[in-house]
């Protein structure tokens, strides 16, 4: 029989083990998708009065920067931006592909915020 500390050491390296593996699956489905979506419909898209098209990607780094210090989940995202639910898959991928391309960060799993500036002490 299992004892305690080693079913929480168990259940530690499968839960390492499944964050890995979703990981690698979330890489490779954003390489499946498109990187800007230039044809996708508008319901993803903020339309501004001179009926420039603002990419996903903007619209989430901007309503990052502009909200920063907070850390948000994908939903916090998508209702921050106003993003209809249809169009949370591609949220979460764009959501993990900007944190490969280090231009936001995920300071907790499942949570995301803008790049924190480096904090430099002066000697």
């Amino acid at each position: 029989m299992m004892s305690r500390r080693e079913r929480i050491i168990e259940l530690a390296r499968e839960i390492d083990a499944t964050r890995e593996k979703l990981h690698a699956m979330e890489a490779e489905m954003d390489s499946l998708l498109p990187k800007d979506e230039p044809s996708a419909p508008a319901g993803g898209k903020i339309f501004l009065d001179t009926n420039l098209v603002i990419p996903l990607t903007e619209r989430v780094i901007k309503f990052l920067e502009l909200s920063k210090g907070r850390a948000f989940g994908a939903v916090g995202v998508a209702q921050g931006i106003q993003l209809p639910t249809d169009k949370m898959t591609s949220l979460r991928s764009t959501l993990v592909r900007l944190v490969d391309e280090k231009r936001i960060e995920r300071p907790a799993p499942g949570l995301y915020r803008a790049k924190q500036e480096q904090q430099h002490v002066a000697a």
